[in-house]
């Protein structure tokens, strides 16, 4: 069996273990949060035990993992067969987002807890259980029958009841679908916007800070999408020269 594949098993197996005396199993994971431009895109994907059940991937089993390991290609032949499928088990997806404004605002770690909650907010309005904090544990829920897995380390700021796992898209079948579900959101997100300020080639680096970006902030200055608080660190952040 290919490492990939074994991986893949791993992860499967890891959830349905997790999933075992739960209504719902879900997993959290962001794409953004180290980009110097955009929207910081949290996904959610939450499943019932049942789902572990039944394997309806096929081929494409053995691509569910880190998206950062994945080429385009690949993220998107998962991404299609997850929001198209025809589930036998419920399954329930969903991104959210934060804006430059917020990651100004709240910094990035509060933008990234505003996009996770409002893809579980998301996921509550479709059927989801909301989960209740037990009174002496912040990171513990207390009668809950929904289990969240967080990827990193567990977020004060947000206001759910998870689980926080280092690397969590190596270990998680839904943190790495939902790893999957954001980088896909996101990079069309920036490829669509990157159509408006070609100059940045946004198309390549997806709002990530490469030479080749850095370069072109120092020749056009940088426009209303960056994040002014990380050019600041670089001392790139002379006034926009681009209208929005």
């Amino acid at each position: 069996m290919p490492a990939k594949a074994r991986t893949a098993l791993q992860r499967w197996q890891h959830d349905k273990k997790a999933a075992k005396d739960m209504a719902w199993l879900v997993g959290v994971d962001e794409v953004g949060r180290g980009a110097f431009v955009g929207n910081v895109i949290a996904a959610a994907v939450a499943a019932p035990p049942v789902y572990f059940e039944v394997r309806k991937w096929g081929e494409l089993f053995h691509l569910i993992g880190d998206s950062k390991t994945l080429s385009a290609e690949q993220r998107q032949q998962v991404f299609t067969h997850l929001t198209s499928t025809r589930w036998e088990a419920p399954l329930l997806f969903a991104t959210g987002e934060a804006t430059v404004a917020e990651i100004e605002q709240h910094n990035v770690v509060g933008a990234t807890c505003l996009a996770m909650d409002r893809a579980l907010q998301k996921l509550t309005a479709a059927g989801l259980p909301r989960a209740e904090f037990a009174a002496d544990e912040l990171f513990a829920s207390k009668g809950s029958n929904v289990r969240i897995l967080v990827d990193g380390r567990p977020m004060r700021r947000l206001a759910w009841p998870h689980q926080g796992i280092i690397k969590g898209d190596d270990h998680s079948h839904l943190i790495a679908l939902a790893s999957i579900l954001a980088k896909v959101t996101r990079d069309a997100q920036i490829t669509l916007l990157g159509e408006k300020y070609p100059q940045y080639q946004w198309q390549n680096n997806k709002g990530y800070g490469t030479p080749a970006h850095l370069e072109a902030i120092r020749q056009h200055g940088p426009c209303l999408h960056h994040r002014n608080t990380f050019l600041k660190k670089l001392a790139l952040n002379r006034p926009g020269l681009l209208a929005d």
